[in-house]
């Protein structure tokens, strides 16, 4: 057992990240004023009576708006909400701002497009150090289609079904070409694409003595050197909590500077590492698409390309 990091917040951070979760916005309104913030702390506590919890920063900026409200909503997000779990997890002064919603039967903002909200009245609140769990007894709910965005390691994630749940008649109807399973959708499709390749490259990027977020910070300021912790989270798709994290690791190791205005460049160092972890994927890709004919691979390229400039 590893208890070298055990006073490590950073390290414990990342170990805790090791548990997969679901994403909520957890919303209220007060003196007049809306606030909601990302969080992935939300669980189930009790079914009679019903009671759910879920807990916040001392110094979250929504933190006082928590703690004098009497009532709460959870939206539970869906799969394709990632924009809306960033603009929560932002310090913009209205993250509300763009954000389809509407008063519930409590008055509490419900994000429209959510699998799931439920209302809530605060029961009781407990000391948990740098946090305060919130306890609340659910007044409504309701449950609407679509899949759960998930949080794992670092990344956004969906749902999908254990490849080892399918049967033999499964897999012969996808690879077939089969309909009876969503993989075959095109979204889906991409989705595991990149995320077979990325776990695929986790062992050259650990050569690299890289996690896979601080990757994405790296490549994210190489392309747009001078950007604010905002753009960075925005083009890396990580929460605002990862990305600062790996940010931190950078520093520490001399490959990101923090400049003046809060904004960041690479070192000279961090240019030298970035060109050869482009190195090392440009070989993993090479050998990944290997038996793939040149013309399919650049009409993949052109597919995603036209997407991306949409």
């Amino acid at each position: 057992m590893d208890t070298q990091n055990e006073f490590d917040q950073r390290a414990f951070r990342h170990c805790l990240g090791q548990f997969g979760t679901g994403v909520t916005v957890i919303t209220t309104q007060t003196s007049g004023r809306r606030f909601g913030v990302t969080a992935n702390s939300f669980a189930a506590v009790s079914l009679d009576p019903p009671l759910v919890l879920w807990s916040i920063k001392r110094t979250s900026r929504s933190f006082e708006a928590f703690q004098t409200a009497d009532h709460f909503a959870i939206n539970i997000l869906g799969s394709n909400q990632i924009d809306i779990s960033q603009s929560f997890s932002s310090q913009e002064d209205d993250k509300f701002a763009g954000v389809d919603w509407s008063p519930g039967k409590t008055g509490m903002p419900l994000i429209a497009g959510s699998i799931g909200t439920l209302e809530c009245k605060i029961e009781t609140r407990h000391e948990g150090g740098d946090h305060i769990i919130i306890v609340g007894r659910v007044l409504h709910f309701e449950r609407n289609p679509g899949d759960a965005l998930l949080f794992s390691q670092g990344r956004y994630a969906v749902a999908m079904e254990h490849p080892k749940l399918k049967t033999p008649a499964d897999l012969a109807a996808q690879a077939k070409g089969g309909k009876n399973e969503d993989v075959t959708s095109f979204w889906r499709l991409m989705f595991l694409a990149q995320h077979r390749m990325s776990r695929r490259f986790d062992k050259p990027r650990e050569q690299e003595g890289f996690n896979a977020s601080e990757t994405r910070v790296l490549m994210s300021v190489f392309d747009n050197p001078g950007c604010t912790i905002e753009s960075l989270v925005e083009r890396s798709f990580l929460t605002r909590l990862v990305a600062e994290d790996a940010i931190a690791g950078l520093e520490e190791r001399g490959y990101i500077a923090r400049e003046s205005d809060g904004t960041f460049q690479l070192t000279p160092a961090g240019i030298a590492r970035r060109e050869v972890m482009a190195a090392r994927w440009q070989s993993f890709e090479e050998e990944e698409l290997k038996g793939i004919s040149s013309e399919d691979i650049a009409r993949a390229r052109s597919v995603l390309a036209s997407i991306l400039s949409r």
